[in-house]
Formats: C-alpha cells, sequence, structure tokens
C-alpha cells in the first residue's frame, strides 16, 4: 500500500495527520464504488493502526493557501496540499505522503 520512503516517514513521525479533505474525497470515492468503507471507518483504522489524526489548522488559512495552487483544478489537491503548507513549523510546510504525482512534482514537501 505505501512506499518504502513513506512508510519510513510514517514510522519516523509521531505527529501524523490529514486533511478534512481527505474524509470528503474518502465520501466521493465511496460513493463512485472507488471504496467501500465510510469516510468514519477509515479515518479510525488509519488512527488505530498509524496514530493518524484530522488536522486542526482554520479552514480560512487553508483555503487562502489553496488559492496560489493554480497547478491543478483539482480541490482535494489544492485543499490538501494547502493543509500541508499552513501545517509546518517556521514557515514550512508539512510533509505529505502521497502516490499523486501531479502533487509530487509541484509541492516539495510530497514524499512517496
Amino acid at each position: 500500500m505505501f512506499s518504502m520512503g513513506a512508510k519510513d516517514s510514517i514510522e519516523r513521525d509521531d505527529d501524523l495527520r490529514i486533511s478534512p479533505a481527505v474524509c470528503l474525497e474518502f465520501q466521493f470515492l465511496r460513493e463512485r464504488n472507488r471504496i467501500s468503507a465510510a469516510p468514519d471507518e477509515l479515518v479510525a483504522i488509519l488512527a488505530a493502526d498509524f496514530g493518524v489524526s484530522i488536522c486542526a489548522q482554520p479552514f480560512s488559512a487553508v483555503s487562502r493557501a489553496a488559492i496560489d495552487l493554480s497547478w491543478t483544478r483539482d480541490p482535494f489537491d489544492r485543499f490538501i496540499v494547502g493543509q500541508a503548507l499552513v501545517s509546518g513549523s517556521n514557515g514550512i510546510g508539512s510533509k505529505l505522503i502521497t502516490a499523486d504525482r501531479a502533487i509530487r512534482e509541484n509541492y516539495a514537501g510530497a514524499i512517496w
């Protein structure tokens, strides 16, 4: 499921968070029959297996960061990367584990 680089990062980091936009994206995937589990079930699995929590950064800050991400028209990608941008410390965005090639090519903090 995860690449070796993603697994290494997950094992080293004790503050794993997902964007609330991921929960909505899970629901869209479920409605398109791409996944069968409900978003709450998936979040519970991520929390139990990896200690993941939902990031609590204010939506206003996330949406401001997402506005400038003109390299994609996908609103989920914009919100997820925007969340990572505002969630890092010292003005540096958080690492973002993703298999999405466009995100990896455009967000320096993306790993896979």
